[in-house]
């Protein structure tokens, strides 16, 4: 592999492979089709589960016009029927009408204040001058390992993540809007990824520049919805404690929750140089996966807050553009 090169396979490496930490475990394939079969057997042999299926999918909390584009698209339609049926939704006071009408908005400001922060970030001098080092270096003279822990190399290659000290210090500016948005795995993952493109775009005089407020979310589905309680292994249990009755105890129970939400989104772009051309704007539409996250109780937070944990491709939909994220 040339030098020149390895810039672009960790960023590539970035964009699909990295798995930020989740507060629920992505489940498996069998876990899926568990789900979609409960999902199945409940709308059948119960009234009740069979109205409730037909209201979901009557108010678009789950769209069948969409979910039958995927592959196995009856899987994911009952899956997400049987995840939503989980009284930890209700217990909470979870609204998944309220949160759908509210998603596409927000997935639009979180992208464009994303792809706004990119514009802005510049490459320092330092960072130039390592480029140009390993213009002139062998693979084997760099031991750059591109297999290894990617949070561990971005840090060791481009240091401090300067997002983050300017959220800290800022909290208004689009370093910290972004912050509020993201986990901060994700946050970090959107800097790094960021500045891995910008070095290997600083040989490219034709790089693409966004257009600042031009990010349209065109729509959104939900995926997949799942909640659990989050137990604390390592917590000590006194000898009569699972006794206890305790209003106290059942206000702090931590539950996690997680939605799988598809969006279709359209961004415009112009090359650098001719960023005032009206003739060299280019729109690009790209289909993503958003995981985002939140505690409905028991969190550090104390409030329910949604945010950006992943951002992934569309796999479910092989024959849709794929995500660029």
């Amino acid at each position: 592999m040339r030098p020149t090169r390895i810039l672009c396979s960790i960023n590539d490496r970035l964009r699909m492979e990295a798995s930020p930490k989740l507060l629920l475990p992505m489940p498996s394939l069998l876990e899926r089709l568990g789900s979609a079969m409960q999902g199945v057997w409940s709308s059948v042999v119960d009234e009740q589960s069979r109205e409730a299926f037909e209201a979901a999918t009557e108010d678009k909390v789950i769209n069948n016009d969409v979910l039958m584009n995927a592959n196995n698209g009856s899987v994911l339609s009952f899956a997400l029927f049987h995840n939503l049926q989980n009284p930890l939704w209700s217990d909470y006071s979870f609204d998944s009408k309220q949160f759908l009408n509210a998603v596409g908005p927000a997935l639009e400001n979180f992208f464009d204040t994303t792809e706004t922060l990119r514009n802005q970030t510049r490459a320092s001098e330092e960072e130039k001058k390592n480029l140009d080092e390993i213009e002139k270096q062998s693979e084997t003279e760099l031991k750059v390992d591109i297999s290894g822990d990617m949070t561990s190399l971005s840090e060791a290659l481009l240091g401090t993540n300067q997002w983050r000290k300017r959220a800290e210090s800022d909290p208004q500016s689009l370093e910290g809007q972004l912050w509020k948005m993201s986990t901060p795995q994700s946050f970090s993952a959107s800097y790094y990824v960021t500045k891995f493109g910008l070095l290997g775009m600083l040989l490219d005089p034709e790089r693409k520049v966004y257009e600042e407020g031009s990010c349209r979310v065109g729509g959104v589905a939900l995926l997949d919805a799942r909640v659990m309680i989050v137990e604390d292994k390592n917590k000590e249990i006194g000898e009569h404690e699972e006794f206890e009755a305790s209003e106290t105890l059942e206000k702090d129970i931590p539950v996690a929750a997680q939605i799988d939400v598809l969006c279709e989104v359209s961004y415009t772009f112009s090359t650098a140089k001719h960023a005032n051309s009206p003739d060299d704007k280019e729109t690009v539409t790209d289909l993503a996966v958003a995981v985002f996250e939140g505690w409905l109780n028991g969190g550090p937070e104390k409030q329910l807050r949604w945010r950006v944990a992943m951002l992934r491709s569309a796999y479910e939909f092989p024959y849709t553009a794929q995500a660029s994220h």
